[in-house]
């Protein structure tokens, strides 16, 4: 029997200089990730069977230390490091900025991404 199995990382914050304006460059803000993974699910035993989300932790971390302009770049390079792991079918990343540097927004900013991957019967 197969089956789905769903791995979240929640709440993951970074200190970012990501934006399109200096200021945000050189002031920085905070930035919150939310990461799922989708994986084939059989017996898993033991790690080499998953993902080991400390892994997927490492590339998220990587990412949001170099700086990009626009969040939707930073969500695809991030998208496109953890679908080249074998074993993940999806995968849906959410990255918020919180207060960001132009007056006009009194709340956060976010992108999400997903991305699947397709096979061929």
């Amino acid at each position: 029997m197969t089956s789905e199995l769903q791995i979240s990382l929640k709440g993951l914050k970074f200190w970012a200089f990501h934006g399109l304006y200096e200021e945000e460059k050189i002031l920085g803000n905070w930035f919150f990730v939310d990461l799922e993974v989708e994986i084939k699910s059989e017996t898993i035993s033991n790690i080499s069977q998953t993902v080991d989300y400390g892994q997927l932790f490492e590339i998220i971390k990587q990412e949001m230390a170099i700086t990009c302009e626009l969040l939707e770049t930073l969500s695809e390079k991030i998208l496109n490091k953890i679908m080249q792991y074998d074993s993940i079918k999806r995968v849906e990343i959410s990255i918020q900025k919180q207060r960001p540097n132009v007056g006009i927004i009194q709340g956060n900013s976010a992108i999400k991404g997903i991305r699947y991957k397709v096979t061929v019967s």
